[in-house]
């Protein structure tokens, strides 16, 4: 079974309320890099992005078989877990200032067969980082 996972929301992320519900999840705002930012705490639950950038909780405890669409595209910044270890941060999530805001600036192919090297770059702060679509 799974420990558990750590969903950090952006600002106007609807929470739907039948999730706050179950004991095993907890919904708060925490300090992060300056920012407070909701997140939701589901123990022994897991998480995944999927294609489109939207985010499916796969497991959650007290429901058999869960395995829906959550959030919709860029309304989940990462998911981690309970232990604070990064599992998968979505691409246009800054990792400097925590803003959905990135933009891709430049698009190389990659050595990985099918796959592209995106170049990103923060609109509210100027950071840049890559990643592999």
């Amino acid at each position: 079974m799974p420990n558990g996972v750590k969903l950090l929301l952006e600002h106007g992320a609807h929470v739907p309320w039948w999730i706050s519900m179950n004991k095993n999840v907890t919904v708060r705002r925490e300090d992060i890099a300056g920012k407070k930012i909701r997140c939701i705490l589901i123990r022994g639950g897991k998480a995944e992005f999927i294609p489109g950038e939207s985010v499916s909780i796969v497991h959650l405890p007290g429901y058999r078989d869960l395995n829906r669409v959550m959030f919709s595209p860029k309304k989940v910044l990462e998911i981690r877990d309970l232990h604070d270890n990064l599992i998968k941060r979505n691409h246009h999530c800054c990792p400097k200032c925590y803003a959905m805001t990135g933009e891709v600036q430049a698009v190389l192919p990659s050595k990985v067969h099918g796959r592209q090297d995106a170049t990103i770059r923060c609109s509210s702060c100027g950071s840049t980082w890559e990643v592999l679509l």
